[in-house]
């Protein structure tokens, strides 16, 4: 099987976490004539991947942001945490030897993402070492989001969690900040039900941190400042 240059360039590119992706490099791929390999565009809410299909492809997201979306026994749907550009989902089930996806990966919105074939890939990191090294920096930084995600839901409660979400949506934003996330989605990502969601809004409405307005979450510069204390102290007590 021969391997191009090119592809070993690109994919370092796209794969390596320290390399901040450019608009010239991500056209040479859409340029790339390279077999097993293509690279397309995902609108938000696009499913990548689905848990199950047959694994014969890894999945880089040049750019953009995906989550790991599953199902719970009583039918709700949780998100993962978000993933950020040079991810690579199926390698972890490729390195594994495993016939098939283990998740379903869901653009979170538009999203730039090379699918390369399988043997393909296997061969470029075979040819290629600073690919590797390229791939073990891309996997750490998704084990560390994914522990971020995991360690947060675990150590707060849901308030402290919702203020967690809300106050991240507003940072290096424009007041007054509305927040139009969709409702289910939010309560996804947090793992809690829609009810259990709506009540924390109230509390947060009530102490003054969110105001609501026609089914948006609006913050305003006081209600972020004050929200920015609640943070810091909740981890100082932590």
């Amino acid at each position: 099987m021969y391997i191009g240059s090119e592809l070993l360039v690109l994919l370092k590119v796209a794969i390596d976490p320290e390399i901040a992706v450019k608009q010239g490099a991500i056209n040479r791929m859409y340029r790339l004539n390279a077999e097993g390999v293509e690279i397309k565009s995902y609108a938000k809410g696009s499913a990548v991947v689905r848990g199950g299909d047959p694994l014969n492809k890894v999945y880089i997201l040049v750019r953009g942001n995906c989550c790991i979306s599953r199902s719970t026994s009583d039918g709700r749907t949780i998100l993962s945490a978000e993933y950020e550009g040079s991810t690579v989902f199926g390698i972890c089930e490729l390195i594994g030897g495993l016939k098939q996806y283990d998740d379903t990966v869901v653009a979170v919105g538009p999203s730039c993402i090379m699918s390369v074939d399988a043997e393909v890939f296997s061969k470029c990191l075979e040819e290629d070492h600073t690919l590797q090294d390229a791939l073990l920096r891309s996997l750490a930084a998704y084990v560390r989001a994914t522990l971020r995600h995991s360690d947060q839901i675990s150590t707060h409660n849901n308030m402290e969690n919702l203020l967690l979400y809300i106050s991240n949506k507003c940072t290096d934003r424009s007041f007054p900040c509305v927040i139009g996330v969709n409702k289910n989605r939010i309560a996804e990502e947090l793992n809690m039900n829609l009810r259990t969601l709506y009540r924390q809004l109230d509390a947060l409405t009530e102490k003054d941190y969110i105001t609501r307005a026609h089914r948006k979450i609006v913050v305003d510069e006081q209600q972020y400042i004050r929200m920015k204390q609640a943070v810091e102290a909740m981890f100082s007590n932590k």
